[in-house]
């Protein structure tokens, strides 16, 4: 029988982690190995990348049904659950990012005849240390309830990376039958002769002016898609107008385009359809790598350049021990240090540094094609999730 399990999930910020807990319900419910309640506080951050749920317009209370039931999974509000006890436990427990249970399942946890397995999901990192602390468990000395730590990364020695069962089948019958071509049109962003396409979403540190400049007297005519958000402010001070949603501006050899908002699955696709995608946070991040195609990424700004260290980290996974002089990946790092706001790197030399490997031959394309076909061999943070229970449900 599939196991209940509930995703916790807490909306700190932006729409990332909405959309994790989101991703991770709807691949643990197309395993069939588990009934998934996504457990959010704020459903209408929800809605806005999951069209199929209609925000509720009053606040739900105890009680009241689930909000929806999307494929497989039920989502509820936390508020539905803060302070009334629920009839019916879960077997499991995931807390994303930290989000503490209300304080009655907190207790359950604690002892009781049934106790759910409690696990804590923690962020995605490059970092060697949290191979170190993935499946420890903390035995809490108030109550002794006992948690599971679970560190998504990039190395066997971690929990693995989300990835749903069938993906890479869906994303080449996408490209196989004429899929990018049909998706741009709707974003009214099909390409002109010899346009490459590029999508680029982005925090508001991202070192947009001087790279729009550097697009503009390119060499190479380029379309670039602007996910809504962090780039529009940059956008309307080089067109000196605020660009609408559906319409397209030009300057130069570069041309953007506006696009509304995307669910996950039209989000794949964009990146799916796009020959560069410039990405941030955890999950556009980690969909860039499954698109298979050249990306930069921005780590979420942290003070003191600390998320300089995330991003070395990953370089150096990246790198699968190819020499640190390899041109490729200078190329590679120098522009990912650019864009994350390192003051040693310039990103105009950096971008062309980057572009014209790009352009000159395959080599560039092909080292993220390696690092991605690597990881596709590893077992994915579902897979590795599902045994994780197993073995601990009695």
């Amino acid at each position: 029988m599939p196991i209940p399990i509930w995703i916790l999930c807490k909306v700190v910020d932006n729409f990332g982690d909405a959309g994790v807990g989101w991703r991770l319900a709807r691949a643990l419910a197309a395993t069939g190995s588990f009934e998934p309640t996504l457990v959010i506080d704020q459903p209408a951050t929800l809605s806005a990348i999951e069209p199929r749920l209609a925000a509720p317009a009053v606040a739900v209370g105890p009680g009241t049904p689930p909000i929806a039931s999307i494929e497989g999974v039920q989502i509820i509000a936390r508020s539905q659950i803060e302070h009334t006890p629920s009839d019916r436990l879960p077997d499991v427990i995931v807390s994303a990012f930290g989000c503490e249970p209300p304080a009655w399942l907190r207790a359950r946890l604690a002892g009781g005849p049934r106790r759910p397995l409690w696990l804590q999901l923690e962020y995605l990192s490059a970092e060697d240390w949290i191979e170190n602390c993935h499946g420890l468990v903390s035995i809490k000395p108030a109550d002794a309830a006992r948690e599971y730590f679970l560190y998504p990364g990039f190395t066997e020695r971690s929990s693995g990376l989300l990835r749903e069962p069938g993906l890479f089948e869906r994303r080449d019958a996408f490209r196989a039958t004429g899929g990018p071509a049909a998706l741009l049109a709707h974003l009214h962003a099909s390409p002109a002769p010899g346009q490459r396409v590029i999508s680029l979403f982005c925090y508001e540190s991202a070192p947009l002016a001087a790279w729009f400049s550097e697009l503009a007297a390119g060499t190479a005519p380029t379309l670039v898609c602007v996910a809504g958000g962090s780039a529009e402010g940059a956008l309307q001070t080089v067109l000196g107008r605020p660009l609408p949603i559906g319409q397209r501006a030009r300057v130069g050899r570069v041309e953007w385009v506006r696009l509304p908002m995307l669910d996950q699955d039209r989000y794949d696709q964009l990146l799916w359809s796009c020959s560069f995608n410039a990405v941030r946070g955890e999950d556009s991040w980690l969909r860039a790598h499954w698109a298979g195609v050249p990306f930069v990424w921005q780590a979420y700004p942290q003070a003191q350049g600390t998320h300089l260290i995330k991003l070395d980290a990953f370089l150096e996974k990246m790198r699968q021990g190819a020499p640190e002089s390899d041109p490729e990946q200078q190329a590679i790092r120098a522009l990912m240090h650019a864009w994350n706001g390192d003051p040693s790197q310039d990103i105009a030399s950096a971008w062309r540094a980057f572009d014209d490997r790009l352009s000159a031959s395959d080599g560039l394309t092909e080292r993220y094609r390696s690092w991605v076909a690597s990881l596709a061999g590893q077992t994915s943070l579902t897979e590795r999730l599902t045994q994780y229970c197993l073995d601990r449900l009695e």
